[in-house]
């Protein structure tokens, strides 16, 4: 194995631990929601707030400004400081006595986040060349399911034993030891390098006036930046909700519904991103670039059943079972429309369209989806009472329908638009 074979390796191993432990702490939340609900007395809209708004507005915020950071400095750096400052407020989510506390400290989270992943992403496209990055960037992906595994079995376990707060406290250590490692054995990438452009110092002279300019006429970036947005609404709505829907519409146990769910989607979730997400999609990409995007819209739309069987479904033992999709593409989609993303726009703009394209994303998508399933809920709990959260969870297959809709229609400009990114980089 060559060295930049080792280096690549070596720098995806650890990008995943990192995104696998900021998915582990930003759904936290989700399994704790039951026992914090019982405990603070919250109301289905505050426990919203607190899963998505607290969480994305400065998640989506700083991750542009951090990005611009690192696309002039070193990403190196922007992401052990991220990693430690969410890793310590994770832990202080567990010294929360009420709304405000837990508030301030689901904010600090956000902002301890929002440097990870674009400058990971960054670092990721000069290491691999554009038709392998669906494949590296899926396996990164990978790290969200390890995350939702850890977060859902090890957050019930420990919630239903010792307490939310312990759980809170206990899975912000390791961000703590990773982050020393991480000062010690990350290499910092040459820019440019897969894409064969060599170093350039052009690479870091971008103005913000040129990203927004030039990333307004890629009309694939802008329908892969709205059709993840309408994803993650749906999706973190469901990892907010679902352990709540589970216990109040059919009776499961806190353990039962963290193990249930937490196996479905930590051990099924990687089926889906690395042989969907990942290889299927780098080998449709080789033949025809638009191919990928064609390939998460149909993945998108055959989700919407199933969804539906889930919310509908009075069978416990169907509603599971039906969740077996949704559990294996829960993921798929991300490591396509990220590399698809990165193509599309030149080196010198990539950590800053990472971070806008997660800016977007996670405005709708984690700050609306629980905040608006939840709002929902507790708006029809005079009609319904505890099924008001089956009928608010409808919106989840009407999202996941439009995001079909908007990603097929940016596939027909993918490669025009790829193919502006490389001469604007040259």
């Amino acid at each position: 194995m060559t060295n930049l074979q080792t280096n690549r390796t070596t720098t995806l191993i650890f990008l995943t631990a990192v995104y696998a432990l900021s998915t582990l702490d930003r759904y936290l939340l989700g399994v704790l929601i039951p026992s914090i609900k019982e405990d603070l007395g919250l109301s289905d809209t505050a426990l919203g707030l607190l899963a998505g708004a607290a969480f994305a507005i400065f998640y989506a915020t700083l991750g542009l400004p951090l990005a611009r950071l690192a696309d002039k400095y070193g990403r190196k750096l922007i992401i052990i400081i991220s990693l430690f400052i969410f890793s310590i407020m994770t832990s202080l989510c567990g010294l929360a006595v009420g709304f405000w506390t837990l508030f301030l400290a689901r904010v600090g989270v956000g902002i301890g986040e929002a440097g990870t992943t674009p400058a990971s992403l960054s670092m990721l496209s000069d290491l691999y060349p554009k038709e392998q990055r669906s494949t590296a960037m899926s396996i990164l992906s990978i790290g969200g399911n390890i995350g939702v595994l850890a977060g859902f079995i090890l957050g019930g376990l420990i919630a239903e034993h010792y307490g939310w707060q312990y759980a809170f406290i206990f899975v912000g250590v390791p961000g703590v030891i990773l982050a020393a490692i991480l000062a010690l054995k990350l290499q910092e990438p040459t820019r440019g390098q897969a894409d064969n452009l060599g170093s350039n110092e052009s690479f870091q002279q971008t103005s913000v006036k040129e990203l927004i300019s030039f990333l307004w006429g890629q009309k694939s970036f802008l329908c892969n930046i709205f059709g993840m947005a309408l994803i993650l609404f749906f999706m973190n709505g469901m990892l907010a909700w679902l352990p709540s829907y589970f216990s109040r519409s059919h009776g499961m146990e806190l353990s039962n519904i963290s193990l249930m769910v937490g196996l479905a989607l930590g051990l099924g979730g990687p089926i889906g991103t690395i042989l969907i997400g990942g290889i299927l999609a780098d080998k449709l990409t080789a033949k025809n670039i638009s191919y990928g995007a064609k390939m998460v819209a149909i993945g998108a739309f055959l989700l919407v059943p199933t969804y539906l069987i889930v919310i509908s479904a009075t069978n416990l033992t169907l509603a599971i079972g039906a969740f077996v999709l949704p559990a294996i593409m829960g993921m798929f989609f991300q490591g396509p429309l990220l590399a698809m993303s990165q193509a599309a726009t030149p080196v010198s703009m990539r950590s800053s369209s990472a971070a806008l394209m997660l800016f977007v994303g996670n405005i709708i998508g984690l700050g609306l989806g629980p905040f608006v399933i939840g709002f929902i809920s507790e708006s029809l709990s005079d009609t319904y009472g505890t099924e008001s959260l089956r009928y608010a969870l409808y919106v989840i297959p009407v999202a996941a329908l439009l995001a079909a809709i908007v990603v097929f229609a940016g596939s027909f400009s993918l490669k025009k638009d790829i193919d502006r990114a490389e001469n604007w980089s040259r």
